[in-house]
């Protein structure tokens, strides 16, 4: 039996001298993981290594008579290719980024057709627009949407965000309640769309702090979160 399905590629792992293991997105079954055999030797003439990069959007077919754990993959090929994210060191940075955090982050293996489209549909719009230095701050923000701690924007007039809590509160009840610059900062960003929010002026301290606030905010709504190793990378490309 083998089925056809779109896949967004997470992370792919060296397996022995010749082959992979990809982890990736899929829309009919959630999270999964192939074996590709031999594909490091190229001597696979309908699988390549160049489709397996981080953030590729694919449309795959898969056996599904193995009794492995792992997939095995049939054919694939590229569904949507890439016009800039590969070319272009800032998003290829982004991107490398972007795929660290989905691999943490992303874990149920069932399907979920509302939260693959979004990751779709926000790696096409960031492939084709110029202006994405605080890509990768609005999509922290809005896939918590799909993660369900998205932070609530009740009482938006409130001085404080209590991170912990997901909430606008008027008073400093702890450490991890943001307010005076930050606070603005958060609610520019917050409810934005790509276009708009791309399109706000932040500089370069403001976009690290913003991040790093979001990243404190994922590690208090996700158990055993922790900081993408691409951060040092990220911090290195956007340093003034």
């Amino acid at each position: 039996m083998s089925i056809t399905t779109s896949a967004i590629v997470f992370s792919n792992l060296k397996y022995g001298d010749t082959s992979l293991i990809v982890r990736c997105y899929t829309q009919t079954d959630g999270l999964k993981s192939y074996l590709l055999k031999g594909i490091r030797s190229g001597k696979s003439k309908s699988l390549t290594m160049g489709m397996f990069q981080p953030l590729n959007i694919l449309e795959l077919t898969e056996n599904r008579n193995t009794k492995s754990g792992l997939g095995i993959i049939r054919s694939a090929k590229i569904k949507t290719p890439y016009q800039s994210i590969y070319t272009d060191i800032t998003k290829t940075t982004i991107a490398l980024f972007i795929s660290e955090i989905l691999t943490h982050v992303i874990r149920e293996e069932e399907p979920n057709n509302h939260l693959f489209s979004f990751i779709e549909h926000s790696l096409l719009w960031f492939d084709m627009h110029q202006k994405v230095v605080n890509f990768h701050l609005l999509f922290l923000l809005l896939i918590t949407r799909h993660l369900g701690f998205y932070p609530d924007q009740n009482n938006m007039e409130f001085a404080y965000f209590d991170l912990k809590n997901g909430i606008f509160v008027n008073e400093y009840l702890h450490l991890h309640c943001i307010g005076g610059e930050k606070i603005i900062l958060f609610k520019r960003l917050l409810g934005t769309t790509f276009d708009n929010g791309c399109a706000l002026s932040l500089s370069s301290d403001q976009r690290k702090s913003m991040l790093e606030l979001i990243l404190l905010y994922f590690s208090f709504h996700l158990h055993g979160f922790r900081k993408p190793k691409s951060l040092s990378i990220l911090y290195e490309v956007f340093r003034p």
